[in-house]
């Protein structure tokens, strides 16, 4: 089988035209305008939840990389516009205080698309059925941030192609 090289710059998938930009122009103020305006302009997302759900791909035939965040990353990638999908106050409550940004409430589903990215705050421990926690035991339970982006179709080939 033969991969067709990545394709240029313009055309690349929305995800990994950004990891290019990150690469090649992370501290450049000019280019990090430049690319929140073409974000914008391709009517990508970015989203913040407290789960990651399979319910949340549009196809289930994709995949999913996961990438663990900082809390000052975390930060960074919500310093523009975000869609909030945390649907309890205690959460948002928490997020709001270890980001320094406002969180809203806002039980909705979300459906990923190409080019959109989910930020998760995973709790690490498995809580009680029906247990809704205070911003205090929220703040105990251990927890790690998560990137979630869908890989392009060309990128899925060279990885199992190259290896």
């Amino acid at each position: 089988m033969i991969v067709p090289p990545p394709p240029p710059v313009a055309g690349l998938g929305v995800r990994v035209a950004r990891e290019f930009f990150l690469k090649n122009h992370r501290r450049d103020p000019e280019a990090i305008k430049k690319y929140r305006v073409r974000k914008k302009e391709a009517n990508m997302s970015t989203y913040l939840s407290n789960a990651f759900s399979i319910s949340m791909l549009k196809d289930a035939d994709v995949c999913v990389r996961f990438e663990e965040l900082s809390v000052d990353k975390v930060r960074e990638l919500l310093s523009g516009s975000f869609v909030s999908a945390v649907g309890h106050s205690a959460t948002a409550d928490f997020i709001s205080a270890i980001t320094g940004i406002e969180v809203p409430i806002n039980r909705v589903a979300i459906t990923l698309r190409d080019g959109d990215e989910l930020i998760v705050l995973q709790l690490l421990a498995r809580l009680p059925e029906g247990v809704v926690l205070s911003k205090e035991e929220v703040e105990k339970v251990p927890h790690k941030w998560y990137l979630v982006r869908l890989l392009p179709d060309w990128t899925i080939e060279a990885i199992y192609h190259y290896g």
